[in-house]
């Protein structure tokens, strides 16, 4: 009963931030909007480049080791599946 009580806390807690979340992704999806507002708030005109385009907190720490650190977790998940059932679960 515990287990089910639980599911039901985390759903009621997660439905709109999740609820947020499709709508979001389904506007940047079918629309152009994400590539407005990056051009509107991260793009300089004057010098035609973007802001940070030669800074290495934007090119190796956020790109970079995002990437890799990205690929890490993607390639460590199948192994943190260890065949147990969650708890209350016949």
């Amino acid at each position: 009963m515990k287990t089910v009580h639980s599911l039901r806390f985390w759903w009621s807690h997660l439905q709109v931030p999740f609820a947020l979340f499709v709508v979001t992704a389904t506007v940047f999806a079918v629309t152009p909007l994400d590539e407005h507002i990056a051009r509107a708030v991260f793009f300089d005109a004057a010098s035609a480049q973007w802001i940070g385009a030669h800074s290495w907190v934007i090119n190796e720490l956020l790109h970079t080791a995002g990437t890799q650190r990205d690929l890490a977790c993607a390639g460590l998940h199948p192994l943190s599946y260890n065949g147990s059932k969650p708890t209350g679960v016949a």
